[in-house]
């Protein structure tokens, strides 16, 4: 295999059972966009998390649409802030070219491409 296959495939084991499995890190792909495995995961538990609170709400007595309002609200700040948040401390390790790389990226569009970064 060559380096950059090898960065494309991940491994998963789980020693105690003596299994080992070799995985695609890209699960599927979209034209030239590539969705990958964590983003799925990271989606996935945003959807769920949302769907818990809005069961739960009923037992604090707060309306499920406050709860879906603040989620509106919620998730992307939370993606935002954590773009910044990445972009700013990584700043001085990865470098200025980099980073200011990084920068354009948080401000343009392609941003919402990134969302596996930034969360």
């Amino acid at each position: 295999m060559n380096v950059l296959s090898d960065l494309m495939l991940g491994t998963i084991s789980f020693p105690g059972l003596g299994l080992e499995f070799e995985i695609d890190r890209i699960a599927f792909t979209i034209g030239k966009f590539s969705v990958y495995w964590y983003a799925i995961f990271i989606v996935g538990a945003m959807v769920i998390s949302g769907i818990i609170a809005m069961i739960q709400c009923k037992k604090y007595g707060i309306k499920d649409e406050d709860v879906l309002d603040n989620l509106l609200f919620a998730l992307p700040a939370a993606i935002i802030g954590a773009r910044m948040y990445y972009v700013v401390f990584e700043w001085a390790s990865l470098g200025r070219k980099h980073c200011g790389r990084q920068l354009r990226q948080f401000l343009t569009s392609e941003t919402v491409v990134l969302l596996y970064t930034a969360v």
